[in-house]
């Protein structure tokens, strides 16, 4: 199911009584998107859980295998922050959260080692928009995705709020 891309659905939402709307004030509505029940495609009223997903524009490398000098691996790091910045949205949910970091496109998938490396700086921008430490696991839990397609490579995020 994908993310609704205009604010009809919040509005709905809230006319069936799954949402107050007291709770969605001062967020992007059209980011916005309630927690999924473990039964399929039902939204659990009692469970206060939102989640915010958004899309970076950069292209992640596996910095392992990468050759080069410092001064272009400082020059990789301030082009995904610069991508971070501009993408990371200024409403995110309060911590504790759970990240969820899916890396998009090429048509060769990455190890999982080398997936988790290449997604480090994005990992780092998260985590100071959310006021965290990113090695903090009671605050947020990482998770690491990916799906090859042809197209643009790209990092899909979605921030969900989370309960220990």
């Amino acid at each position: 199911m994908g993310l609704p891309t205009n604010s009809g659905w919040l509005e709905q939402a809230v006319r069936n009584g799954l949402i107050a709307a007291d709770q969605v004030a001062g967020l992007p509505v059209e980011k916005l998107m309630p927690a999924r029940s473990k039964a399929a495609d039902t939204v659990d009223p009692d469970v206060q859980r939102w989640a915010v997903e958004f899309e970076i524009d950069w292209r992640p490398t596996n910095e392992s295998n990468i050759g080069g000098g410092l001064p272009a691996k400082l020059g990789r790091k301030k082009a995904a922050k610069v991508a971070c910045s501009v993408a990371i949205p200024p409403h995110l949910p309060p911590p504790p959260v759970r990240v969820t970091l899916t890396r998009t496109g090429g048509i060769k998938r990455m190890d999982r080692d080398g997936m988790v490396t290449s997604l480090k700086w994005v990992q780092d921008a998260i985590a100071a928009a959310l006021g965290v430490d990113d090695g903090d696991r009671d605050r947020v839990r990482w998770r690491y995705r990916q799906r090859p397609s042809y197209g643009k490579t790209r990092v899909h995020v979605r921030v969900e709020t989370w309960t220990q």
